[in-house]
């Protein structure tokens, strides 16, 4: 009798460090993530609006520490993806965007609910056509801020994958437009850009 419930009572202790082993989300990470864009902007003097959307993929990967319930953290990521839209002879393409935020979460069992808020960067580019011919373009780094919310589930003490999403607010560009002798100045406005994303991690703690 007493050899059963040794028995039973190391099996509920090696259970109860296992989890508490796959609830820790303290350490470095690194992963992939797919997402799914969607943005808006204008030019200034025109009426119709640019909507670019499209699929990115590219890695995230941050450094995290837990008390108690409490997870905090800084998380950084990078998509490789372009997004363009095109209206009449004007194009705008948003590429190479780059965010780097403090994260702030709470655990509830296997699962992490966060927030985040911080630094966005991306490369726009602005291009005319003429008949169907490309006669002026110009790219440029802009700068904004981005927030967003997520959940992640942790299926053991290093994996864990999560949905999340992230809204983001890049200033406007103005580009000096050269068309034969003629010079004028094009203006895109402040871009506002939303993304859904999966994501795979794995934990180092």
């Amino acid at each position: 009798m007493n050899l059963k419930k040794t028995v039973l009572s190391t099996a509920l202790l090696l259970g109860l460090s296992t989890a508490a082993m796959a609830e820790d989300w303290s350490g470095f990470y690194i992963g992939p993530q797919v997402s799914y864009n969607w943005m808006n902007t204008t030019w200034q003097g025109l009426y119709s609006s640019f909507n670019p959307t499209g699929y990115s993929v590219g890695p995230h990967a941050g450094w995290a520490f837990q008390m108690d319930n409490w997870v905090f953290g800084i998380d950084g990521s990078y998509s490789g993806g372009s997004y363009s839209a095109q209206v009449e002879d004007y194009k705008t393409k948003v590429s190479q965007v780059f965010t780097l935020t403090p994260v702030v979460g709470y655990t509830q069992d296997a699962w992490l609910f966060y927030g985040k808020a911080g630094y966005v960067s991306g490369n726009v580019e602005a291009d005319i056509y003429d008949n169907g011919a490309n006669i002026w373009n110009d790219s440029e780094r802009q700068y904004g801020w981005t927030a967003g919310l997520g959940v992640s589930y942790q299926m053991d003490a290093q994996n864990s994958v999560g949905l999340e999403y992230d809204y983001s607010h890049l200033g406007g560009t103005d580009f000096n437009s050269t068309t034969g002798d003629v010079v004028e100045q094009v203006n895109v406005n402040p871009i506002n850009m939303n993304s859904i994303s999966l994501n795979y991690t794995r934990h180092f703690g």
